[in-house]
């Protein structure tokens, strides 16, 4: 035998011992095999999360709440065009349910136009005269808190511009006056023009009719007459003035 079969018959020895050498140890749990490496994953930041109470929320009132409970906003509504409030229900007490174009409702009232209209006639000791043509210092019929007639100088007029569609309120009494004003113009015995219905009286007649009617003009108007009531005949029908003292 040569040297170089004597060193392969030597390894292959070595090799048998210590394949039997592995064996023996795997088979009496002697060895403990390697732990394969967790895969490494991206990490994201956690969603946060919120208590119910933090999280805003508007809430839209219906028509089933009580909505004579709702606070007044003061508006100026014309004929509705696109984007404007619409009334979808008349509380008959001088206000109305209004709903915006996002769904949303509101009370309202038209306070900020409780005007006469320009060719309203007010009665003055020189015969009715055009409402627009009147001045500070001219003298108008008014009615004392005692109930009598008088004249009284103006003390205040007012002319308030409105949107080109606003509209009116037409009264027809069954003694064929008529009158048009803004729904929240007062009357003499404290309702408002929007409180009327037709069979209401109204200045000693029924009414036959009142209804929305689209007004023509620029400018309402109102004036306040000196004395104790604010009160005024226009067109002969006994009205309160809105503009305070």
């Amino acid at each position: 035998m040569n040297q170089k079969g004597f060193i392969n018959i030597i390894l292959i020895i070595i090799v048998i011992a210590l394949v039997g050498t592995g064996a023996y140890f795997v088979s009496t749990g002697q060895v403990t095999l390697p732990t394969p490496s967790p895969t490494p994953t991206s990490t994201s930041k956690p969603s946060p999360t919120f208590e119910s109470s933090s999280i805003p929320t508007t809430t839209i009132p219906f028509i089933g709440d009580d909505t004579y409970s709702w606070p007044i906003q003061n508006v100026c509504i014309p004929v509705s065009s696109p984007g404007d409030p619409v009334v979808i229900k008349d509380l008959r007490d001088g206000t109305y349910v209004y709903q915006r174009s996002d769904g949303s409702l509101f009370r309202g009232n038209q306070n900020s136009c409780r005007c006469l209209s320009a060719q309203t006639l007010i009665s003055t000791p020189n015969g009715s005269k055009i409402v627009k043509d009147l001045k500070i210092g001219m003298y108008v019929y008014t009615l004392n808190r005692r109930g009598d007639k008088i004249i009284a100088p103006l003390t205040k007029t007012a002319k308030v511009s409105i949107p080109s569609d606003y509209m009116v309120s037409y009264i027809l009494l069954s003694d064929n006056r008529e009158l048009f004003a803004s729904n929240a113009h007062p009357t003499a015995d404290g309702r408002t023009i929007g409180e009327l219905f037709a069979g209401d009286s109204l200045g000693g007649a029924q009414i036959i009719k009142r209804e929305l009617v689209l007004y023509s003009d620029s400018f309402t108007y109102d004036i306040l007459p000196a004395g104790d009531t604010g009160f005024y005949w226009a067109n002969d029908i006994l009205l309160k003035s809105t503009l305070s003292k």
